[in-house]
């Protein structure tokens, strides 16, 4: 009745990551995995264990390949089966400078002939990374797999790939590609990632909160997103909870959203911004019975708020923001923001250069939450139509 089960705990261990189920051609389960070396205590091994017919764990896990020497960092690894051959597709290196290997054998006991089978060579698309082989119903070989790029986080791409001597070949020979011919498949329209949001249904997919959804902590429908503010830890927004999140969907965009104080209560505040490695964001703040606007930024592994400029005694009525990013380089962006209350836009703070935040780049966030973290709070805010438009570069 569209409820979960009860998650079933296949099998414990410390650093076990990346784990894939494999089925081999005689019925047998098993999974293949890494280790995290920050609780494993230990990296650049992959293992493998069998699994029962209820799916469990049948066994402990063994050492599959031990990368340490030729590919370190090895993880992320999926294991198949092409005449007569075992194979295991894992990235090593690392994810910013690493490549592709490919392992073969004729038992997954080994041993083990290792290749690398894509990396980065002349092109852009630096550390091709966990990578997935994938056998279309016409018959095609292509190829799945991420490029970090820093702010942006991390860009899936598709390679063609080929057979030869039952090694893959993948890309332009062994380096990523920047264009190719689709895979053959039914015509369907070019489609993208959705950004924009008017807000007369359901929150979009695209939406992600940086705590566990709680239903009581927003309203969407009739054209507004409601943000309730809630007691947290701090009034940072670094640690708040139901901050609503969107990564960033093109290199270069615009994007605006309308927001409505008037439900904010003294002591709160809501706005719209860029949150990664560090943040920066516009936000109107109530005190009493006066409304002013902040453009705040942090700094610092604490991420440490500065007030940078601040508008004092807006008039009770919507304010839009504005966020522009343009990129600077292929590593670098600047965010600026503007806000309007007539209809005429203007700057305010300073330019804002986003970094990446571990591995989901630099993310766009509208948010409502107390000053004072410690503060039992009712108030909330509206944000209007969400839109969000690419801007094409040279």
């Amino acid at each position: 009745a569209g409820e979960w089960d009860p998650p079933v705990l296949v099998k414990a261990g410390r650093g076990l990551i990346d784990s894939c189920p494999f089925w081999d051609a005689d019925g047998h389960g098993w999974v293949v995995h890494a280790y995290a070396k920050s609780r494993a205590g230990f990296n650049s091994r992959l293992a493998i264990f069998p699994l029962n017919a209820d799916g469990l764990a049948a066994g402990e896990s063994v050492l599959l390949f031990d990368g340490t020497e030729k590919h370190p960092t090895i993880e992320g690894p999926k294991v198949y089966q092409r005449n007569g051959w075992y194979y295991v597709f894992a990235p090593a290196g690392g994810v910013e400078e690493g490549w592709q290997t490919v392992l073969r054998s004729r038992s997954l006991a080994g041993p083990w002939e290792d290749r690398i089978v894509l990396a980065q060579g002349a092109t852009d698309v630096n550390g091709p990374h966990q990578g997935a082989w994938v056998e279309t119903p016409a018959g095609e070989n292509w190829f799945l797999h991420f490029q970090s790029r820093g702010l942006y986080g991390r860009v899936v791409h598709l390679q063609p790939m080929r057979w030869e001597d039952d090694w893959p070949v993948i890309g332009d020979e062994g380096e990523p590609v920047d264009m190719w011919e689709k895979p053959a498949a039914p015509a369907c329209e070019p489609a993208g990632m959705t950004g924009s949001d008017d807000f007369t249904g359901p929150l979009g997919l695209q939406w992600q909160f940086t705590a566990n959804r709680k239903p009581e902590t927003y309203e969407c429908g009739e054209g507004r997103l409601r943000l309730f503010v809630r007691k947290q830890a701090t009034g940072r927004l670094w640690e708040c909870p139901q901050v609503c999140t969107q990564k960033i969907a093109c290199p270069a965009f615009c994007a605006q959203v309308t927001l409505d104080a008037s439900g904010m209560l003294t002591g709160e505040q809501a706005g719209f911004g860029l949150l990664g490695g560090q943040f920066a964001y516009a936000a109107l703040r109530r005190h009493g019975g006066e409304l002013s606007l902040v453009y705040v930024n942090s700094a610092g592994e604490n991420h440490e708020e500065t007030i940078s400029d601040e508008i004092i005694g807006l008039p009770e009525m919507p304010v839009t923001l504005r966020m522009t990013l343009l990129p600077l380089g292929d590593a670098e962006a600047v965010m600026t923001l503007e806000y309007a209350v007539d209809g005429v836009f203007r700057v305010i703070g300073q330019p804002f250069k986003p970094s990446r935040h571990t591995w989901v780049g630099a993310r766009l966030a509208l948010f409502a939450m107390p000053l004072d973290g410690g503060a039992e709070q009712r108030g909330y805010a509206d944000f209007g139509p969400f839109e969000i438009e690419a801007i094409e570069t040279l």
